[in-house]
């Protein structure tokens, strides 16, 4: 619908002549986060957010008709055109809109509080709005209309919609039954959700635990409540780089699972809508390209990945599969709560990031583009490198007939511990871990932690990355002879790492500590997990393998009783509480690394 009152406006100007001086703009919220971020500043510069000017609309007379709009302001104007911000609901909530005027359909209560605050937010203007029921049977439309026989009048009998009508009408319906019951009826009902029970909730704080029978994913209803015409979601994402392998062996959902691992969907780069028109759209792009001689797509090439919302593989589909419309039922099923992740040569996104079944634009991709920072990087490699290359995953892209890996991507990623460790300026691990502590006592202090609290905050942070001493962790990071550092330039060889958890390596020295030893019992095990799950891990399992300090018989040991102490905490502070704690921490760490990072920065 906002679509076409975009191109109905448009229509409109340009048969009266008025096209180059009116400007349309469109925020939906079916896009990618990508396209939507940088409407902001498309918004700011037309004058719907602060920072930018109000606009007067110039003198029609001469240009073949006349435009009814009054816009006054103090200021002078930003832009010599007026501007038509055409939203849908996205705009309620999803961005600090100041409109000058505004026309929008009648809604339930709450939703039009929200759509009269983005009018006109700071006052000083004389802001029209009108509001058009339709759609709606007389009933409902009486109802909605209620609540504003209570807004005050001014002596033209206009309605006054700003904050302060709308907070005094508020404090009325407390104290007057009649009224609350009134906004009470044209407001949407709280939807109904499944019970949040403790064993779900534990269930779900075992974050290092892979695979849980009793856990379902974090999703609608939970979220956001069983529905009324809630209709199911999927979101699209496009990838040059796919797991996919000419010639001899055929990849495996294990291949294609470890990919994703390590290059994850970005949030940037999602567009989520509804499950039935992606999968119209899927269907006539597929169908499209299959008939098109010039497209480099063969029938038979994999070109789209179902992941589950764990971001495990639910099915991949060949070309000449989507494009067949009998299968529609089979594409629903798969990609409804999906994550599906296309070839970018499938097209198929104009440049608003709105699904288009025109536009071919393959420019659309994120990670081929250095400019678009998605926490992962891939490169392809070519020849007999055996797989030396450090990076968090390597996929075979090309065998010979023999089988013999020919050509590899190799992905390296920055949202894992490891990769963090990485850093323009190398940082020694005894600086690093004072700069955490003075973090912690900053955040401690900040929050109203106090005594042993606050001590066991900065104790935590003191000794969390000890483990870093460790001889495999230095070389590993390929760290300086001179010292043991936290922070190294890389790059890390996987290799020599040997999926060694420099968390677990810490906790002997923890235990060493004569400040630590001096904390209550319940404090000094606070520690332990803290350093334990600062990473993620210890919830309540972490890895043993490359841990050289002690025999296997030990380190099993320590490492069941990481599991152990987890389970402890969770019932004596709660998930909430024990989650908490762990932010803190988190919270330190990060500030430290980022100073370091900008530091490093800073000296070029």
């Amino acid at each position: 619908m906002a679509e076409k009152v975009k191109k109905g406006i448009e229509g409109k100007t340009k048969k009266k002549k008025l096209t180059e001086k009116i400007k349309t703009e469109l925020f939906v919220g079916a896009r990618r986060i990508h396209e939507r971020s940088k409407a902001e500043d498309r918004l700011k510069a037309l004058g719907f957010i602060e920072g930018g000017e109000p606009l007067t609309p110039p003198d029609y007379a001469g240009a073949g008709g006349q435009l009814c709009l009054e816009l006054n302001g103090d200021k002078p104007p930003a832009l010599e055109r007026p501007v038509f911000l055409i939203s849908t609901s996205a705009g309620e909530v999803g961005v600090d809109l100041d409109a000058d005027h505004m026309v929008c359909d009648l809604v339930a209560w709450e939703r039009m509080v929200q759509r009269l605050g983005r009018v006109n937010r700071k006052g000083g203007r004389e802001t029209k709005i009108r509001i058009v029921a339709f759609k709606q049977d007389k009933k409902d439309i009486e109802t909605l209309k209620q609540p504003f026989n209570y807004l005050p009048k001014n002596e033209n009998k206009m309605m006054d919609g700003s904050p302060g009508a709308l907070l005094e009408l508020k404090r009325q319906s407390e104290e007057n039954k009649e009224l609350e019951n009134i906004l009470q009826q044209a407001t949407t009902p709280h939807p109904l959700y499944p019970a949040l029970t403790r064993a779900l909730v534990d269930a779900w704080s075992m974050t290092s635990l892979k695979q849980h029978a009793g856990r379902p994913e974090v999703i609608t209803p939970w979220l956001r409540g069983w529905l009324e015409n809630d209709k199911p979601q999927s979101t699209v994402v496009w990838r040059k780089y796919l797991p996919v392998r000419t010639k001899v062996k055929a990849v495996t959902k294990k291949e294609v699972d470890g990919f994703f691992e390590a290059a994850q969907p970005h949030l940037s780069e999602k567009l989520e809508t509804e499950t039935d028109r992606v999968s119209g759209w899927l269907i006539k792009r597929a169908a499209s390209l299959l008939n098109d001689k010039d497209t480099q797509l063969k029938s038979e090439n994999v070109v789209a990945f179902a992941l589950a919302p764990d971001g495990t593989l639910r099915k991949s589909f060949q070309l000449k599969y989507l494009a067949d419309e009998n299968n529609k039922k089979d594409i629903e099923e798969n990609i409804t709560g999906a994550t599906l992740v296309l070839d970018v040569r499938l097209g198929g996104l104009n440049e608003n990031g709105l699904l288009d079944d025109d536009a071919n634009n393959e420019d659309i991709a994120a990670d081929n583009n250095d400019k678009w920072d998605v926490g992962f990087r891939i490169r392809c490699s070519e020849g007999d490198n055996n797989g030396s290359d450090p990076a968090d995953y390597r996929f075979a892209t090309r065998q010979s007939d023999e089988g013999e890996d020919l050509e590899y991507l190799f992905i390296t990623t920055d949202t894992t511990e490891e990769s963090r460790a990485i850093s323009t300026r190398p940082q020694r691990l005894d600086e690093h871990q004072c700069w955490a502590e003075k973090c912690a006592r900053r955040i401690a202090e900040d929050v109203g932690l106090a005594g042993d609290f606050a001590e066991t905050l900065a104790i935590a942070a003191r000794l969390h990355d000890e483990g870093k001493r460790a001889g495999r962790w230095q070389r590993g990071f390929k760290a300086k002879s001179d010292g043991k550092y936290a922070k190294t330039k890389g790059p890390l060889d996987h290799s020599i790492l040997g999926g060694y958890r420099h968390e677990f390596g810490s906790l002997p020295y923890a235990e060493k500590d004569d400040k630590w030893q001096q904390l209550p019992n319940e404090l000094q095990e606070l520690v332990l997990h803290l350093i334990a799950a600062h990473h993620g891990y210890g919830r309540p399992v972490i890895a043993t393998k490359g841990c050289d300090d002690a025999p296997p018989s030990q380190l099993q040991r320590r490492a069941r009783d990481v599991a152990l102490r987890f389970a402890r905490l969770q019932k004596q502070w709660g998930p909430w509480g024990l989650a908490w704690w762990e932010a803190l921490l988190r919270a330190a760490d990060q500030q430290a690394s980022r100073e370091n990072d900008n530091r490093g920065d800073a000296n070029g």
